[in-house]
């Protein structure tokens, strides 16, 4: 039990989702739980799922140092809400020709070393004019390339879309009743994301609103459990995360099964309305959107902008995208519900919570 906002709030964690229990799951495929203290048995309150952001590569439900990010189931269950926090697994914390350089480098520089203190102790002398420099670099471009190599090919991380196949399980697991014994109903279920986490979460609701032929395992089977979708920051598009030097290099591989990048985003997951009027049909029955975006957003407001005119094209309902004044992507859901700590509310409780708690009000009823 928890104390937020005055009240005390019921925490359970280490719950696996995966569907074939503990004995299968990953140590990532787990979820906690946190209830409002009238919540019981017999009540039927929203649900809202967080699944949160770290490029898909970094984060996890429960951070031991930070309390990154029990602050938002928190703040959720203080509204009068069960949050459901799910981890799920990871990519390789960094792309493997960064780490091929890293590798190379302390290789080459521990090589250096024994080297030098081998010559000093049989006191041959070394001029450093006269040092193949050509050679040098050419072994340390090989070496990264070859580091790079291995490390793709033992590939300690996973790639997409296994964050979106867990992500879909913790839904699945909600949405057949899990919260139930919690308080919270099985019917009134919201995504709510950040970053990479608003990624999957729009593309689970996109997924869910297909047809049942085409559904994927990454579709949850309950399509009218979900009743909306919150994406606060999130990474839509697959072209302009692509054109980006910087996250096509960094986060390149997180993707890179997939030659088609635009498939991986929602934005590319939507039907083109120019195809016909057949083609923008699905998204009719899509669940209320509510997208967010902070003011300092790394430029993934363009992502926003795009993805609310195309579900809008598509005849989505759609609100937003709404820019919260004063806050940056980094610090927008950390600084979430941490008002019980200091005497004055920050600007994300002050601005942010309500557009969350009056959408999942407005779509629940």
């Amino acid at each position: 039990m928890v104390r937020a906002g005055g009240k005390e709030i019921h925490v359970v964690h280490d719950i696996c989702y995966h569907p074939f229990g503990p004995s299968v799951a990953s140590s990532a495929q787990y979820l906690d739980v946190y209830m409002p203290p009238e919540a019981d048995r017999t009540s039927s309150l929203p649900v809202v799922v967080f699944l949160h952001g770290g490029g898909w590569r970094r984060g996890t439900r429960r951070s031991k140092i930070f309390h990154f990010f029990q602050n938002v189931g928190l703040a959720l269950a203080d509204l009068g809400f069960v949050a459901v926090l799910p981890s799920y697994r990871k990519s390789l914390p960094y792309a493997p020709w960064l780490l091929g350089m890293m590798i190379s480098t302390a290789t080459m520089g521990m090589t250096a070393l024994v080297i030098s203190i081998l010559g000093a102790r049989s006191n041959v002398s070394v001029e450093t004019s006269r040092r193949p420099i050509a050679f040098i670099f050419a072994a340390w471009s090989g070496l990264s390339l070859a580091f790079r190599q291995l490390i793709r090919w033992v590939c300690p991380g996973v790639r997409h879309p296994a964050h979106l196949e867990d992500c879909a399980m913790a839904v699945e697991w909600v949405c057949a009743g899990g919260t139930r014994v919690f308080g919270g109903d099985p019917k009134k279920v919201i995504l709510l994301g950040n970053s990479a986490g608003a990624h999957l979460a729009s593309m689970l609701v996109l997924e869910s609103s297909k047809p049942s032929p085409t559904k994927s395992p990454t579709s949850p089977s309950s399509k009218s459990a979900l009743k909306g979708l919150i994406a606060i920051s999130g990474v839509y598009s697959g072209p302009r995360f692509y054109k980006n030097w910087f996250t096509r290099h960094m986060f390149g591989y997180v993707f890179d099964d997939h030659r088609n990048w635009d498939a991986c985003f929602p934005l590319g997951c939507c039907p083109d309305p120019s195809e016909g009027e057949g083609r923008a049909q699905p998204l009719r029955d899509l669940c209320p959107v509510l997208l967010i975006n902070a003011a300092f957003d790394v430029g993934l407001q363009a992502h926003a902008d795009d993805f609310a005119q195309r579900l809008r094209q598509c005849g989505a309902q759609v609100s937003g995208p709404v820019i919260i004044p004063g806050t940056d992507h980094f610090r927008m859901l950390p600084m979430l519900g941490r008002h019980q700590r200091g005497k004055t509310r920050s600007r994300e409780d002050r601005e942010l919570l309500p557009l969350i708690a009056d959408f999942v009000k407005r779509v629940c009823e």
